[in-house]
């Protein structure tokens, strides 16, 4: 039980390691090409 409960630990944190980069990253890409925009524009 306990190597099973901590493959589950381990799955779930690297699902968040996974997940997170990819939120701020779209997060990080959308604020760029906002200010890219201005910045082009002027």
């Amino acid at each position: 039980m306990e190597e099973r409960n901590g493959l589950t630990v381990s799955l779930v944190l690297a699902w968040q390691l996974v997940t997170a980069p990819f939120t701020t990253l779209f997060a990080g890409l959308r604020t760029s090409n906002r200010a890219g925009r201005k910045t082009d524009r002027d």
